[in-house]
């Protein structure tokens, strides 16, 4: 990368930017797939990557939901279902899962936080919109994962993250803002 202008970059780093980002997620739904094995894996017996990826889409607002199909059968009444908020469920509308949901929700924005903050130190962000610039940058990471993350965390290829929040949510809200909080941390901790 070129030598830091005094306004802050001069250019983007894209590969430390998507591998950060790429990062950031893969590490925020590992930690939500060991608390779905250790915690919940009763719920999504034989279906534990869905169940986890649903739970770490669920934990960013994304909901799951039918998908449409032309061969199989269709489920009758399934809404748009949220684990952590009780969306959908026939239960309260309250979590339907053991961990309690702000931890859920706490684990993808502490995932782009700490990337954010890690990607705006590696490359020496000095002033806090350069290390928010190079936060949000990780979603050049993140986008593609969360599309992908659509078609993985399918169960039967008819129940799924809503793919059109996912990109939105998942792959540029979170990260981006997230990201950029923990961009513009690293320079301001300089």
């Amino acid at each position: 990368m070129s030598e830091q202008s005094e306004s802050g970059l001069d250019e983007l780093p894209v590969v430390d930017s998507s591998v950060h980002g790429i990062t950031a997620y893969a590490a925020g739904y590992l930690a939500t797939l060991l608390l779905v094995l250790i915690f919940e894996g009763e719920r999504f017996v034989g279906d534990i990557v869905e169940g986890a990826g649903w739970i770490f889409y669920n934990a960013q607002f994304v909901p799951v939901e039918q998908r449409a199909s032309l061969t199989g059968p269709v489920v009758e009444n399934l809404a748009s279902i949220n684990y952590l908020t009780g969306q959908g469920l026939d239960t309260a509308p309250t979590s339907s899962v053991v961990v309690p949901s702000v931890v859920y929700h706490a684990i993808p924005i502490l995932a782009y936080v700490i990337a954010g903050f890690a990607l705006a130190r590696s490359v020496g962000a000095r002033t806090p919109a350069t290390g928010v610039k190079l936060g949000v940058s990780m979603v050049l990471g993140t986008v593609i994962l969360a599309i992908g993350g659509t078609f993985l965390f399918e169960a039967a290829g008819q129940i799924g993250p809503n793919r059109l929040y996912s990109v939105l949510l998942v792959g540029l809200v979170y990260p981006g803002l997230c990201g950029g909080l923990g961009g513009g941390l690293a320079a301001l901790d300089r």
